[in-house]
């Protein structure tokens, strides 16, 4: 049976995973030698702020998608180390410092340097497109931790596959414990747990709570505090709307979750 825990905000999802990680791990579940592994957690800055300066603190990442002008080519990594007067932004890479034009800013992306602890066991969720040692990976997918030491990690991919990642290039990892509602989209697991808590509610609308409760193959099971908090939330309608998922059943489905919801028929 293949299990999946959903929850609405990353926030919430780093709550649950401390939890669970624990639990793993005096079942021995987890085990060996824990890693503090670097990571970059996107900042999700509109384009607008990317131009912004203000959002360039001091060891942020810029890692470019398309070649830019001063010489930036894709796939590389800038550290930001200080602005200069109002739009100037430095950045430094192997001891080599550039002026980077924020006018080009729909050319690359802003991280903020982020840890995760990762042992053999661990679930990761893959957060961007990489390739390491001929293998290529995929945004939101889901791998395993087999061994993991200083120079490389190896890991069990959902073919059933093992596959060597460079600890050069782990920096597009996360924890892979719990998915976010939209993550949980191309995954079809047996069953579904997922925690909404009102410190959430602010993530949770119709289309967030379709997408979650519709992706289990045999049950789903919700937690919440607030039964009625979350009833209302669920009213909501949200502005991300996708055709695909609230075509054909998917209003009759939503009245289903409701009238359950007012039944208090979850936990």
């Amino acid at each position: 049976v293949t299990s999946l825990i959903v929850t609405p905000t990353h926030e919430e999802g780093r709550t649950v995973t401390t939890v669970v990680r624990d639990q793993m791990k005096q079942e021995g579940l987890i085990t060996g030698q824990e890693h503090v592994v670097g990571r970059l957690q996107k900042l999700s800055l509109s384009e607008s702020q990317q131009r912004d300066s203000i959002n360039y603190e001091h060891g942020r990442v810029v890692v470019f998608h398309k070649r830019s002008r001063g010489g930036f080519r894709p796939g590389e990594q800038w550290e930001v180390c200080r602005r200069d007067h109002d739009r100037t932004v430095i950045v430094q890479r192997h001891g080599q410092e550039k002026s980077l034009d924020l006018d080009t800013a729909q050319n690359f992306e802003l991280y903020a340097a982020a840890t995760t602890p990762v042992a053999p066991g661990d679930q990761l969720r893959i957060t961007s497109n990489f390739r390491s040692n001929g293998d290529r990976f995929i945004n939101n997918e889901l791998v395993k931790v087999l061994s993991l030491d200083e120079e490389k990690m190896v890991v069990s991919r959902g073919n059933g596959k093992e596959a060597v990642i460079s600890r050069r290039d782990l920096v597009h990892v996360d924890q892979g414990v719990t998915v976010t509602s939209y993550s949980s989209q191309s995954k079809g697991p047996d069953q579904m747990l997922c925690s909404a808590p009102v410190r959430s509610f602010g993530a949770v609308d119709r289309k967030q709570f379709y997408v979650t409760m519709s992706r289990a193959r045999r049950s789903m099971h919700l937690y919440t505090d607030s039964i009625d908090g979350l009833r209302q939330a669920v009213c909501r309608t949200g502005e991300r709307l996708s055709a695909v998922e609230l075509a054909n059943d998917a209003e009759a489905y939503l009245q289903r979750m409701q009238e359950l919801l007012a039944r208090r028929t979850f936990q």
